[in-house]
């Protein structure tokens, strides 16, 4: 966000002096000159990390009252953002009272938004603008965030599969551009060797789920389809088990 814009008062232009600092002291200042920066950059950075750290019920506590500080860098702001996105879902969140949830949450949202501000292409930061906003309540929002992840970082496998949690969850609103990524999210999750596991999973666990990624998986190369038809084969082995152990 840009500040307001400021004119500084006009300034006596001064006599250009031909003395010339040694050499020593000036890479002395230059270095100094570095040194601070440095360090200025390693407190922010440090910042970062410790707004997203601590307990569950400290890390809320810091949220109820505002929005973390902008990160200065792509990883601060990714470990702040992964801890909000905890916190969405946080069994101890869920406790706390509403309005302190929503002051939560529209802070994390903030942050997400500021991020994007500098990252435009961030496809994570979408992600999780869209779970914020859509815990929120704004629908409208939440789906056009999610849209921007997807167009954003399509080839990204790790934020593919939260897509794909989320997208499950509003699939009936999702438009048919959206729809499509949604699907091609989950090509690419059947293909990989962690994607295809949450999948098989949720092939035994969701009953509506299974003629939808059927068909898509029907699409894929026999070697995925085989994979994928053993991993249905373990999770249902898996689940058996669980059952007849509880």
């Amino acid at each position: 966000m840009s500040g307001p814009s400021v004119t500084s008062a006009p300034t006596r232009r001064r006599r250009r002096s031909s003395r010339r600092f040694p050499a020593p002291l000036v890479a002395g200042l230059a270095a100094v000159g570095l040194l601070g920066l440095s360090a200025w950059a390693l407190m922010g950075e440090v910042s970062s990390y410790w707004a997203s750290g601590g307990t569950d019920a400290a890390f809320f506590e810091r949220l109820t009252t505002a929005p973390p500080s902008p990160a200065i860098s792509y990883s601060g702001a990714e470990a702040i953002l992964m801890r909000c996105e905890l916190t969405a879902t946080s069994a101890y969140v869920f406790r706390q009272d509403e309005a302190e949830r929503i002051f939560a949450m529209a802070h994390c949202r903030d942050f997400a938004q500021q991020t994007l501000a500098s990252m435009p292409s961030y496809s994570y930061g979408w992600y999780s603008l869209a779970l914020f906003h859509l815990v929120l309540g704004d629908l409208e929002a939440g789906l056009e965030a999610l849209s921007q992840s997807q167009r954003t970082g399509s080839n990204e496998q790790w934020v593919a599969e939260r897509r794909v949690l989320l997208g499950e969850l509003v699939l009936s609103e999702l438009s048919a551009d959206a729809r499509a990524a949604h699907d091609t999210d989950l090509a690419m999750l059947a293909q990989s060797n962690r994607g295809v596991r949450a999948i098989a999973k949720r092939y035994i666990e969701v009953e509506d789920f299974r003629e939808r990624i059927t068909a898509i998986v029907e699409t894929l190369p026999e070697e995925a389809q085989a994979r994928f038809v053993g991993q249905v084969r373990a999770a249902a082995r898996q689940a058996n088990t669980d059952a007849s152990q509880t």
